[in-house]
């Protein structure tokens, strides 16, 4: 017995905008090839690491207070590098400063609320918005990039 390759039919494109599909997933052999609307398609499940699954409520409070896209994966990269997103982290700095919460917001800047993720985000947020990244060390010694698999991981998990 011969098997018999078929071609299935497919929704029209009208269909497709209905979904609001702009592109297509490609899934099967090439026997039977189905092209599967974006919409339908499952999504990726996202495996995080201990640190990934440890930033995720703070990621949530960065999202919230306006980081996005690009500056909400560089802030958990920073996160991570500081705290290890751990908002009841403390640092005594040898100038006498202290940097406090999971963003090691510095003392000098007066910052208050930081016992809390938001005011922790919120914090962070002001002085990225004035300072930009080189206000936290991690950034500008480079200790964040090797979290920045993992931030766009957590990134893509709060979407």
């Amino acid at each position: 017995m011969t098997k018999r390759r078929t071609k299935q039919k497919m929704p029209s494109k009208a269909a497709f905008a209905a979904l609001g599909v702009a592109g297509l997933y490609v899934l099967g052999s090439a026997v039977g090839e189905t092209e599967v609307p974006a919409a339908a398609a499952t999504k990726p499940t996202v495996h995080l690491s201990a640190t990934g699954t440890k930033c995720i409520e703070p990621a949530r409070a960065l999202k919230r207070h306006g980081f996005k896209d690009g500056n909400l994966v560089q802030a958990i990269a920073s996160a991570a590098a500081e705290s290890g997103c751990d908002n009841n982290a403390v640092n005594h700095n040898s100038d006498g400063s202290v940097d406090r919460c999971f963003m090691q917001i510095n003392s000098v800047n007066k910052a208050k609320g930081l016992s809390t993720l938001d005011g922790c985000a919120k914090a962070a947020k002001k002085i990225q918005g004035k300072q930009g990244w080189s206000a936290w060390s991690s950034h500008t010694s480079g200790a964040d990039r090797k979290f920045l698999p993992m931030a766009r991981d957590v990134a893509a998990a709060i979407r």
